[in-house]
Order: structure tokens, then C-alpha cells, then sequence
């Protein structure tokens, strides 16, 4: 099987944002660890920073002009591998056979959960945002140390 990089389609993405070669943690102006990304025996080693909505786009761009398309919102309740593809059956019974099914849900993905993929994570302890921001303002931490 051909790589998404071997027939071409990342150039869009790649096209969209800045590629950098490390990426630094920082607290306030204190670096707290420094990530290269320039090692990987990869066609691209760095972090192409794309918004996530951006990367949905190139995505389901690509996959329509394939003739597929995602199904939102739509919360998938049970998976069966048939013969001829996949059965996908809602919460409330409706049934969508295809050819095949991708779970992209994170840690309660049924589709992970039915082709017997574990999950190798663990849910976060804590809520966070991350963000680029300029404010005025020192937001009120509360750190739990």
C-alpha cells in the first residue's frame, strides 16, 4: 500500500502552515524542555503546524473527491466486520453498512474497541487549554503542586 506522502497529498497540507524542525515548552519565559524533530528517517522531519481545522478540510476534501464522505454527528454504538465490509448500527438501531469504518473518537472509540485495538493511554487528570494569546491581563492561576 502507497503512503498518503507517496502520491502527493500532503503538499496542501504542508502548504498551510510553518514547518519547524523543534518545538519548545515554555513556562512564561523559562524553557522547560526543548523537542527536535529533525532525527526521523521521515520525507518530512518537522512539525507542520496546521490548525486541526485545517487538517479536516484537506481530509474530507480529498475523501469526497474519492466519493466517500464522513457521517457527523453521528455516534456509532456498535461495529461488525462483515464479509462484503462493515455494519456500523446507531443507539437507536439505524444501520449504515460501508466499506469500511475509521475511529477517530479518542478513548471510547467503538470502532478501536470492536477490531480489538487496546487503548495504550490513560484519560487526563486534569482539564488545560492550550493557546497563543495576547491579553492585557495576568490570568488567576490556581497550580496544584
Amino acid at each position: 500500500m502507497r503512503s498518503w506522502t507517496s502520491r502527493g497529498h500532503s503538499r496542501e497540507l504542508i502548504a498551510r502552515g510553518p514547518r519547524l524542525n523543534r518545538f519548545a515548552v515554555r513556562e512564561n519565559s523559562r524553557t522547560l524542555m526543548t523537542v527536535p524533530f529533525d532525527g526521523p528517517p521521515t520525507p518530512h522531519p518537522y512539525t507542520l503546524m496546521v490548525p486541526q481545522y485545517e487538517t479536516e478540510s484537506v481530509l474530507l476534501a480529498r475523501l469526497r473527491a474519492l466519493g466517500d464522505d464522513v457521517h457527523r454527528p453521528t455516534r456509532w454504538w456498535a461495529v461488525s466486520q462483515e464479509d462484503d465490509g462493515v455494519t456500523l448500527t446507531t443507539a437507536c438501531g439505524a444501520r449504515l453498512l460501508a466499506d469500511y469504518a475509521v475511529g477517530a473518537d479518542g478513548m471510547h472509540s467503538v470502532v478501536r474497541e470492536a477490531a480489538g485495538i487496546g487503548f495504550r493511554g490513560a484519560p487526563y487528570e486534569e482539564s488545560f487549554v492550550l493557546a497563543d494569546v495576547a491579553t492585557d491581563w495576568v490570568p488567576d492561576l490556581v497550580r496544584s503542586r
